[in-house]
């Protein structure tokens, strides 16, 4: 049941990425430190992250609907984590530069935590 759960949640940013016409994606990889002491004592002193984003080639000034899926992982002291927050919300990206471009997001969602 959770691993179903886990793919459809894993899944959700594709279906909203082909509904937009979006077919470029933006890729996130990461190492982040705990902050709080007892959960570094229980899950050593950092986590990995990676993500995934599909990128809109939207106008500047323009809202668009984002989806953010990430995938959160510790393992020490024989104690594991997964996280697996799926987010959707608003971006607005500004400038005309086809390279790069600025933006804001405001995004919210569920996590799978396990």
């Amino acid at each position: 049941m959770q691993r179903g759960l886990v793919a459809i949640v894993a899944l959700l940013p594709v279906f909203a990425s082909a509904q937009s016409g979006q077919n470029n994606w933006g890729v996130r990889v990461g190492v982040s430190r705990f902050i709080n002491s007892d959960m570094r004592d229980y899950l050593g002193n950092s986590k990995f992250t990676f993500g995934v984003t599909p990128i809109s080639v939207a106008r500047p000034g323009d809202w668009k609907i984002a989806t953010d899926i990430d995938f959160d992982f510790a393992n020490e002291n024989g104690n594991r984590l997964v996280l697996i927050p799926l987010t959707v919300g608003v971006m607005k990206r500004f400038g005309n530069n086809p390279d790069s471009a600025p933006y804001v997001a405001i995004r919210g969602g569920i996590a799978y935590a396990g």
